[in-house]
């Protein structure tokens, strides 16, 4: 073991206690030396960040890659993509999209979504990135244009809000079908349908407690770690975790 740095010794000159998830990370890697083993992390700096540790800490991570739920897809998908002619859409291609549809949108077809005082470009403006992420969420867990449609038909909302949503959101997935173009949630819902047939069977899956796993990511997470996925977190936390974060989806996975 080398030396402890000064950054890993507390005010008394004692060795800091090792953060759980490296701890965790370690004793996975020391268990499964020689078979594949792939990370989940919420985005890549978050993993490099815990391999980067683990090297320093002389750990050995031999064999152990870093990723994400969606790129991990768009990897596996990627010859399908190719051969079926459709591109991947990434997120400010997604922000583009959603810019030209509201450039587009007449004036005369708004209910709640008419501009304020500032004028219709400068609430275009503000709601752009608002409306993307909402058109994200709502992919990401399989609501479809006609889902929202039923509620404003349903009288659930007043002033056109949910009318004015479920027409852009309408027209933004059919932009989606028209251009060719699979967003996140086209890529995992494919990826997860493809998963049973190539899940690899020697591969050690590990995830953080802290990634976020919409309905679509986590059930493609689900197929393709086909039972062989392994927790890095707390099996109690005291406060209820974030719905959709692996620690609530995989309850039963095992922590090393």
């Amino acid at each position: 073991m080398p030396p402890c740095s000064p950054s890993t010794l507390n005010s008394s000159g004692s060795p800091l206690p090792t953060p759980y998830p490296l701890r965790q990370l370690a004793e996975l890697c020391a268990a499964h030396p020689l078979e594949p083993k792939i990370l989940l992390a919420p985005g890549v700096r978050a993993g490099y960040d815990l391999t980067t540790a683990l090297a320093r800490s002389g750990q050995q991570w031999t064999n152990l890659r870093v990723t994400t739920p969606v790129l991990d897809a768009a990897e596996q998908m990627e010859p399908q993509m190719a051969a079926l002619g459709v591109r991947r859409l990434r997120p400010e291609g997604r922000r583009r999209l959603v810019d030209a549809l509201l450039a587009d949108w007449p004036l005369a077809e708004r209910r709640y979504f008419r501009g304020m005082a500032a004028g219709v470009r400068a609430t275009d403006a503000g709601l752009s990135q608002s409306l993307y992420n909402t058109f994200d969420a709502l992919r990401l867990a399989h609501v479809l244009p006609e889902h929202i449609a039923s509620q404003s038909e349903a009288g659930l909302s007043t002033g056109g809000k949910v009318a004015d949503l479920a027409d852009l959101y309408d027209r933004y997935v059919e932009a989606l079908h028209t251009g060719s173009w699979w967003d996140d949630a086209a890529l995992l819902s494919a990826a997860a349908r493809a998963a049973p047939e190539h899940a690899p069977t020697n591969v050690i899956w590990a995830i953080l407690d802290e990634v976020d796993l919409p309905p679509l990511a986590a059930d493609y997470v689900s197929q393709r770690a086909a039972g062989r996925l392994w927790r890095l977190g707390r099996r109690v936390y005291g406060v209820r975790p974030p719905t959709f974060s692996a620690a609530t989806r995989f309850p039963r996975a095992p922590i090393p």
